[in-house]
This record gives structure tokens, sequence and C-alpha cells, in this order.
């Protein structure tokens, strides 16, 4: 049998201006059906944001709303979209954690 767990991957790269507000930001989902895809609205809504819990989940829903996600016989897209907003924001805390240093 081969793996039958849902795959979702998300990379989220943050660079902060010297006040530690985003400055630039690249938010990008794989797994999905067409392919590995950026993510603009998402990181649209983290610009300027210092990266805090409410700021993430608001640029994570975006992301999981701005995607084209479909269902198959593992998982429901509903699932898919919950899995982009909870690991989302999980890299994207870490990844504004690592660039505060």
């Amino acid at each position: 049998m081969t793996d039958a767990l849902p795959v979702v991957g998300l990379c989220v790269s943050v660079s902060l201006d010297d006040g530690g507000r985003c400055e630039t930001v690249r938010v990008a989902v794989a797994g999905l059906s067409h392919g590995a895809q950026l993510a603009p609205a998402g990181a649209a809504a983290l610009i300027g944001t210092h990266g805090n819990e409410a700021s993430i989940a608001s640029a994570m829903e975006s992301v999981a709303a701005s995607l084209e996600v479909r269902s198959d016989r593992w998982a429901d897209a509903d699932y898919r979209r919950q899995l982009i907003r909870s690991i989302g924001a999980d890299v994207a805390a870490t990844a504004f954690r690592r660039a505060r240093g």
C-alpha cells in the first residue's frame, strides 16, 4: 500500500525591516491538484505586520480561500483547506521567529 495521507506542504519566507515588520514575504503551497503554487493573497496579508497570531491566521485564511483545492479519495477539499490554515500558521510563525534571529 502506498502512503494514503493527504499531502499539503507550505513554505513561508519572511524578511523584516528594522522595526520588526514584515518587509518582504513569499508563501508557497505544494500538494495541490495543479502542483505547487505561490499564494500572493497570503503574502499581501502579512506585509507590514509583526507576524502576530491574528495576522498570521488571517493570512492563512486568505491562502486557503484563494487556491483551488480538490477532494480525492483520501481527503476532501475542506480538510485540505484546514491543513493549509493550521500547518501554514505554524510555518509562518516559525519563519517570523527565524527572521527575528
